[in-house]
Formats: C-alpha cells, structure tokens, sequence
C-alpha cells in the first residue's frame, strides 16, 4: 500500500518544509509576542537535498512526501531532461530514478549526470527488474537498485545509511587534504 498526498508544489518542482515563520501572521497574530516563540529544533536532514525523478504522478508524490516528513529538502522532476535543467541549478546529495522515464531511462539519465556530479549518491527504482538492467545499473556505479513497491521505512534507512557513506567520504576527503596542508606548510617552514 502507497500513501499518497497532495502536496502543493511551485512551478519549479521544489517543494520544502512549511515556514513556520509564517505561522503566526497566517493565524492572526501580528504582535511582537510571536518573535518570542522558542526557535524550532532544526529538522534532522534540513540540509540534505535529494531529487526524485519518476512519472508516476502517485509513486512521486508518495517519495515526496516521505522524504519531506523525514525533513530533507525534496525536489522533483517527471523526465530525464526536466532533471538534468535542475541539476545544473541546484546541488542536490542524492538522486532516486525510475528506470523508465518518458524521455530517456533512469540510467542513462545517471550516466549523463556521472561527470558533473560524481559525489552523487545514485538510487534507482523500477517496477520492471531483470538482470540486464541490474548488470548496467551496477555498471554505472549505482548505489542502490530497488524494486517496486516499497517499504517507506526501508527506503528511508537506505537514504539515511547513503547519506551517512557520502559524509564520511566528505570527511575523509577534508582530513586529506588537512594532513597535506599541513605536510606542506611544514616543508615550507623548514626551507626557511
């Protein structure tokens, strides 16, 4: 069973967490007494943005609304090209696909977008799995392959448990550069 809402977007395909600023002007409330309000605790993914790309008007809004509950930034695209035009403006942790989009497949979309953003991390979802097209995907590096329908809760911990790989990466990656950093300023010190 897929839950599905009605989730209002802008012409854009971006949707994003309520402005709870705005809460308190919407309801009437136009004294000062609002800006005493505790701030809100941040969302736990706030910060993380992940792009769904699928045509299915019910599976997208479903994706969309569990990600957006889980508190990451969600945007949207219904076709292969209506993706790439979004990812030239926004950066974007991690990418979901249908393999079968109107205008190109989930993994040639993918293979388009390997060079420009190669930290990525790439999922694909079909309803129609086979082996040829498990092979390509593993081909081009996909981190996941899932198969529809799906579970919300194990969909959610394998974005998380990615999301957790590609900051460790990131980690790892400043460390080096750190240590290197570090390793050259020494070597200049001792040339002096």
């Amino acid at each position: 069973m897929v839950l599905t809402l009605n989730i209002p977007r802008g012409p854009t395909g971006c949707t994003s967490p309520p402005d709870h600023s705005t809460r308190n002007h919407l309801n009437g409330n136009h004294d000062d007494a609002a800006s005493l309000e505790p701030p809100r605790d941040p969302l736990p993914h706030e910060n993380e943005r992940i792009l769904v790309v699928d045509d299915d008007e019910l599976i997208l809004e479903s994706l969309v609304s569990i990600f957006e509950s889980e508190g990451f930034h969600t945007s949207y695209a219904r076709r292969g090209e209506e993706a790439l035009r979004l990812l030239e403006r926004e950066s974007f942790n991690l990418i979901l696909v249908d393999m079968k989009l109107p205008d190109m497949t989930g993994l040639e979309l993918l293979g388009r977008i390997r060079d420009t953003n190669p930290r990525i991390r790439k999922l694909v979802l079909t309803g129609f799995p086979d082996a040829p097209s498990a092979i390509e995907a593993a081909n081009q590096k996909v981190d996941a392959y899932l198969v529809k329908p799906y579970d919300p809760e194990n969909l959610i911990r394998l974005v998380e448990r990615n999301l957790e790989e590609q900051r460790q990466e990131l980690k790892y990656m400043q460390e080096r550069v750190l240590d290197y950093i570090r390793t050259r300023v020494r070597q200049l010190d001792e040339t002096r």
